[in-house]
This record gives structure tokens, C-alpha cells and sequence, in this order.
């Protein structure tokens, strides 16, 4: 699993459960613990988590306004999902016009 995709699925648990634990994310992504300090740290570094000693809670920021860095990591899942079914209807020689989104980007990657 990607970075990226990690942090993602880091913020969905911190939603559904408003703290966790650095022990218990390494287990369940099988990496080490100090994979997930830097997860936790680039996480608070753009004010989706607080650290805490041991672990992190939510700040709910994300839920309201979030900025579109913040998007890019949100529901990552699913977004590669539409991004996977939008290829599907993209041919060799069509033109595209996208418009700036966390979605868009994905299918642009």
C-alpha cells in the first residue's frame, strides 16, 4: 500500500473513530512504527490530526471546508474508482476539458 492511500485510509478510521493508536495502525497496515509517526506527522503537518502521545485524534477540520490539499486524501477509494471507470470511456484522440478537483486529479494521474 502507498503512502498516500495508507494516510487516506488513516483519516477514514480517525472520521469513524475519533482517535487511534500508533500501535494499532502499524498492525493493521503491517508497516512499522515509525511509518506511522511520519503518516501521523505529514497528517498533522496539513490540520487533519493532533498528535497525541501515542497516537492522534480528529480535528474535524476536513468535515466542513477542506482545503483542496486536504481533498486529495480524502476518500481516495473511491475517487480511484470513478477515475478507473472514466478511463473506460476515454479513446485515443479525444479531447478533454477538466475542471480543477481532487476527482479530476486522480483520473489525470
Amino acid at each position: 500500500m502507498r503512502s498516500e492511500e495508507r494516510r487516506s485510509k488513516i483519516i477514514e478510521l480517525l472520521e469513524q473513530k475519533g482517535s487511534v493508536l500508533v500501535e494499532d495502525l502499524a498492525a493493521t497496515f503491517g508497516v512499522s512504527q515509525v511509518t506511522i509517526r511520519k503518516d501521523l506527522s505529514e497528517l498533522e503537518a496539513r490540520g487533519l490530526l493532533h498528535r497525541t502521545h501515542g497516537g492522534a485524534t480528529y480535528t474535524h477540520k476536513s468535515l466542513f471546508n477542506p482545503s483542496f490539499r486536504e481533498k486529495i486524501y480524502l476518500q481516495q477509494a473511491e475517487k480511484q474508482a470513478i477515475a478507473k471507470v472514466a478511463l473506460g470511456y476515454i479513446e485515443e484522440g479525444d479531447t478533454l476539458i477538466l475542471d480543477a478537483g481532487s476527482t479530476t486529479l486522480t483520473l489525470v494521474r
